[in-house]
């Protein structure tokens, strides 16, 4: 159960995660219950008695037992039977939202052809396998990772079907040899969508990945049938990629998947550019604010940390987009953001360094890039307490998720704590 778990958390993204765990335990319970009661009870039962009195081997011929079903239900103790009538109550449900829910990110029709207008020319409207069709691709590049670009594909499908191919994006050199890539299912849970469903996908080659490279491919495939035969375009592999020159990067204008959005680390005022007119999104995500100034954050955090007020704040950890199944758009590091957002303040941080522990973690190489760095400048930040938080920018910039535990913790600017430049 525990492996079941962690294979489909993700499928539970929209729930709070402490509520999440809840039904996991009550579950193991319900479980733990009926197997106790039900089996173990009755072994030793059997055990027991086998040790009090002498079993003869005539005794030990099978006998034939004559239960009517009203009979057998009434050996049931009423707590075992509400306990599997809770059990499969709780079962239904997971099942549907591991196997049939999507989770992909939808767009509207609108929305994509938006993309289209501002994609790279040449690039929309390729169809793979006259099942789906690539109808716009960004290329641009990556922030806060010299050398590495971001891609954003937008999907459509060309009728109903379930998403059961996996999207490969390769690095490849001028013979067409991979020199890095990324992979990733379409939708984790294979679930079926409409004809006319669009969806983007936000993927990140950090410069690691792209040495000796010219050109990303893109394929989708199943281990079944191999690769989707690409209809238009600078192809390969019989076919069965799209090559985009890296080169193409540079000359492709943003789309500004966040709306107002402003350069990497400026400090900001209320309200946060890049941030306005952004909805709370009421999935959760995960993130950590893992260091302050290089001190590790101790959870569950029981006094603000205190720093000093005449050095720059420093902050690092991870973050990444949970529902939509890879890297965020953006990370903001937001001050005070949930007493009175009136008075959030705050910076963008460098987003997208290499984090293969969470890549590890999270089961999946496409959450390698999710590393931040956030910096206030010196006195940034009044003498006191103050509230620091994640909030993550959704792939695509549809809204932000609302901090977790982890993503918020509280600091105590100290003017009496020196630095160790000042003594």
């Amino acid at each position: 159960m525990f492996r079941y778990y962690d294979w489909h958390a993700r499928s539970f993204t929209f729930l709070p995660g402490t509520l999440t765990f809840l039904l996991f335990l009550t579950a193991t319970f319900l479980v733990s219950y009926l197997l106790w009661s039900l089996i173990e009870i009755s072994g030793r039962k059997g055990i027991v008695a086998m040790g009090t009195r002498q079993v003869s081997l005539r005794s030990l011929r099978p006998t034939r037992f004559s239960l009517s079903p009203r009979q057998a239900l009434g050996g049931l103790r009423r707590a075992q039977v509400l306990a599997a009538v809770a059990l499969v109550a709780l079962i239904v449900p997971t099942v549907y939202l591991t196997k049939y829910r999507p989770t992909i990110v939808t767009v509207s029709a609108a929305q994509a052809q938006e993309r289209a207008a501002t994609g790279l020319a040449g690039y929309g409207d390729v169809r793979f396998g006259n099942r789906f069709e690539l109808v716009a691709v960004t290329m641009r590049p990556l922030a806060g990772d010299p050398g590495g670009v971001e891609l954003e594909l937008v999907w459509t499908s060309l009728g109903p079907q379930q998403l059961r191919h996996g999207v490969a994006v390769h690095a490849v050199d001028g013979d067409g040899t991979i020199v890095g890539q990324v992979g990733y299912p379409q939708d984790v849970n294979q679930s079926h969508v409409d004809g006319g469903t669009h969806w983007l996908d936000v993927v990140r080659l950090p410069a690691t990945r792209l040495a000796g490279a010219q050109a990303v491919a893109i394929g989708l495939y199943r281990e079944s049938e191999g690769f989707l035969a690409v209809d238009r375009g600078p192809r390969d592999w019989d076919n069965g990629r799209l090559l985009i020159p890296l080169t193409m990067a540079q000359s492709t204008p943003e789309a500004s998947p966040v709306p107002g959005e402003f350069g990497i680390g400026s400090p900001v005022a209320s309200p946060v550019p890049g941030l306005e007119g952004l909805p709370e999104l009421p999935d959760p995500t995960e993130g950590f604010i893992e260091r302050v100034n290089g001190e590790v954050v101790r959870r569950p955090q029981k006094t603000p940390l205190a720093v000093p007020g005449d050095q720059p704040l420093r902050v690092t950890g991870w973050a990444v987009d949970l529902p939509g199944g890879g890297p965020a758009s953006a990370v903001f590091l937001v001050v005070d953001g949930v007493v009175d957002r009136d008075l959030a303040s705050g910076v963008r941080a460098e987003y997208g360094a290499p984090r293969p522990d969470v890549a590890e973690y999270l089961g999946s190489d496409v959450y390698a890039p999710v590393g931040y760095t956030a910096e206030l400048p010196a006195r940034t930040l009044t003498p006191g307490v103050h509230l620091l938080e994640l909030w993550v920018v959704a792939r695509g910039g549809s809204g932000y998720y609302v901090p977790t535990t982890t993503m918020r913790m509280e600091i105590v600017v100290d003017e009496t704590l020196a630095t160790p430049e000042n003594g």
